[in-house]
C-alpha cells in the first residue's frame, strides 16, 4: 500500500541477454507506505545499486509503528542468491505486536520499548539464514510482571532462536542467563538463569497471571 516513487538510472545489455551481472542500475526509492505483517511503516526510502549481479541497497531510512528504523544490505543475483542485512530500530513499541500479524504476535503481552540491532545473512533460494544482534529496554511490562531494565544479545536460525548475557533488574533484584528456543520439534533448547535479591512476593504475584498462548 501507499505510493511508490523512484529515480533509476538503468544500463541495458544490446544482446538482450538475461546475465545480471550485463546490467546496471543505480537511483533511489521511496514508499509513503507499507505494511509488514501488520507493523505499518512509514516515510521508507533507500538507495540502490546494481552492478555487476550485486544489488546493493544503502541508506535505507523508514519508521516502524513510529519508531526510527534504519540498515543497508546486498544479494547476489545468481546461485543460491546469498545476501546480508544489516537493521537497527529504535525505541520499537512492543504493543504494536500485539495487533500484527500471528507469525510475529510473541506468546504473552508486552508493553514497552526495546532498541533492537540486527546482522542476518543468508541464501535466499535455499531458504536458509543465520541472524544475531543485541536488544535493550527499560521500563517493560510482561502480563503483569514490570522488568525496570532489560538487554540481551540474540542469534536465529531458522531452527532456533537463541539469547545470551541476558540482563534483567525488577522488584529490586536482578535475572541473568540464557536460553534457546527452538522453532521446529528437531531443534533442542534450555534455560539457565539466575535470580538474586528479587523480591519474591511481589514476583510470584506477577507469575500466575502469565498465561503462554
Amino acid at each position: 500500500t501507499g505510493r511508490l516513487s523512484f529515480r533509476m538510472h538503468v544500463g541495458v545489455p544490446l544482446n538482450g541477454t538475461r546475465d545480471p551481472k550485463l546490467y546496471k542500475a543505480r537511483g533511489t526509492v521511496s514508499l509513503s507506505t507499507l505494511n509488514v505483517g501488520g507493523v505499518a511503516m512509514n516515510t521508507v526510502s533507500a538507495a540502490v545499486l546494481l552492478d555487476k549481479g550485486l544489488l546493493t541497497v544503502t541508506e535505507l531510512k523508514a519508521t516502524a509503528a513510529g519508531a526510527p528504523l534504519s540498515g543497508h544490505g546486498e544479494m547476489r543475483l545468481d546461485g543460491d542468491y546469498p545476501f546480508k542485512i544489516q537493521a537497527a530500530v529504535d525505541n520499537f513499541d512492543l504493543g504494536v505486536l500485539q495487533r500484527s500479524a500471528p507469525t510475529l504476535r510473541p506468546p504473552v503481552n508486552l508493553t514497552g520499548n526495546l532498541t533492537v540491532t540486527a546482522d542476518a545473512h543468508g541464501e535466499m533460494r535455499k531458504g536458509t539464514f543465520a541472524a544475531k544482534g543485541t536488544a535493550k529496554g527499560a521500563d517493560l511490562v510482561v502480563e503483569q510482571a514490570r522488568v525496570d531494565a532489560l538487554s540481551f544479545a540474540w542469534e536465529a536460525t531458522q531452527d532456533q532462536v537463541g539469547l545470551r548475557d541476558v540482563q534483567a533488574k525488577l522488584y529490586r533484584g536482578n535475572i541473568t542467563g540464557s536460553a534457546t528456543i527452538p522453532l521446529n520439534r528437531t531443534a533442542g533448547g534450555n534455560i539457565d538463569s539466575r535470580i538474586r535479591n528479587v523480591d519474591a512476593l511481589a514476583f510470584t504475584r506477577a507469575i500466575p497471571s502469565m498465561p503462554v498462548r
